[in-house]
């Protein structure tokens, strides 16, 4: 019960500090927990997810080893005519279970928007201490009806390169 008690000590700290980590950049283009109808994408992005419900991109992923996370950024479209939340299912890294990814705040989306965010991934349970110990990240992304939570849309697993 302690050690649960402290993992979520500890991800409530790093979602205290995530803010900080999201805030806007010097261009003036917030790079948080974000809605909006912007489409860019750089060269670099991957597109893991794209039907009649959603559209996933996968931004980039960055190493928080000082907090014991790190952070795969997730750009997500949503297609529907109802307001989505996006979760994180089914997750390993390198052969190891991640039993809880969370963004701090739940990411909701309303219809024909998207939005952008940080999945936070703890190491607190793995045998590694930095994402540079790692290649790569798979897991499922799962729409939810973010009035009833039943859910609209899961993914097969999808797979990132950390790197």
């Amino acid at each position: 019960m302690k050690k649960l008690l402290s993992i979520i000590l500890s991800l409530l700290l790093v979602n205290s500090l995530c803010a900080c980590s999201f805030a806007d950049d010097p261009s003036g283009n917030s790079t948080g927990d974000t809605i909006s109808n912007d489409n860019q994408t750089s060269a670099n992005d991957v597109v893991l997810v794209d039907n009649e419900t959603i559209k996933v991109t996968y931004i980039g992923a960055k190493d928080e080893p000082s907090l014991g996370v790190f952070y795969v950024t997730l750009k997500i479209e949503n297609k529907t005519t109802t307001d989505i939340v996006i979760n994180l299912e089914d997750a390993d890294v390198g052969g190891e279970t991640i039993p809880l990814i969370t963004t701090g705040v739940p990411l909701v989306i309303r219809p024909e928007n998207s939005g952008q965010t940080g999945f936070i991934f703890s190491m607190a349970n793995l045998s590694i201490t930095s994402m540079n110990e790692a290649t790569k990240a798979t897991f499922s992304v799962v729409a939810r009806n973010n009035d009833t939570y039943d859910i609209i849309f899961k993914s097969e697993l999808v797979t990132v390169d950390l790197h």
